[in-house]
C-alpha cells in the first residue's frame, strides 16, 4: 500500500499466489496495480526449461492472467459488498514479453465490464500515460507514507 496526498495505491508483483491479506488490504483504492505475468498455454509452449516454468507457475513465482483476474474480481466484489468505492484505475504490471500478449490480456480482462473501463496495461519499455485517480487540489505539507507488513 502506498498512501499519500489523498490517494491510495495498491501495488503487487512477484506474488506467485494471492495471499488473503492482500484482499483485505486492497480496499478503498484509487489505483489497483497488480502483476498479470503469463498465459499458462504460452508458458507451457514457450520452450523455456521446465525448472523455470515450474518456478514461475508454482506459487513461488508470478501470477497468471487467470489468477490476477480472479484477484481483481474478488477485490471489486468486496468493494461492492461493502458499498465502498471501486478503484479509478486497474493497472496490469510485469507482463512477460515471451509468455503473454497485450491483445490476449486486454481481451481476457475485458470480460468484466468493471475492469474493462478502468484497465491500463503497463509496458516494460514504454512509458505509461499519466494516471490521475481523481481531480484533486494540490496538498501542501502532506508527506507520502508507505505501509509495509
Amino acid at each position: 500500500m502506498i498512501e499519500g496526498f489523498g490517494c491510495r495505491i495498491g501495488y503487487a508483483t512477484d506474488l506467485g499466489r494471492v495471499p488473503k491479506l492482500l484482499m483485505e488490504r486492497f480496499e478503498e483504492l484509487d489505483v489497483l496495480a497488480i502483476e498479470s505475468n503469463y498465459d499458462p498455454e504460452m508458458q507451457r509452449s514457450s520452450g523455456r526449461p521446465w525448472f523455470l516454468q515450474e518456478r514461475i507457475m508454482s506459487g513461488r513465482g508470478h501470477l497468471s492472467n487467470g489468477q490476477a483476474f480472479e484477484a481483481i474480481c474478488e477485490i471489486l466484489d468486496r468493494c461492492e459488498r461493502r458499498r465502498s468505492r471501486l478503484p479509478s484505475h486497474i493497472v496490469l504490471l510485469h507482463r512477460s514479453q515471451q509468455c503473454n500478449c497485450p491483445k490476449l490480456v486486454r481481451q481476457f480482462f475485458s470480460r468484466d465490464h468493471r475492469i474493462a473501463q478502468r484497465l491500463t496495461l503497463a509496458e516494460q519499455y514504454e512509458r505509461t500515460h499519466w494516471i490521475r485517480p481523481r481531480p484533486m487540489k494540490p496538498l501542501v505539507g502532506e508527506q507520502l507514507s508507505m505501509m509495509w507488513e
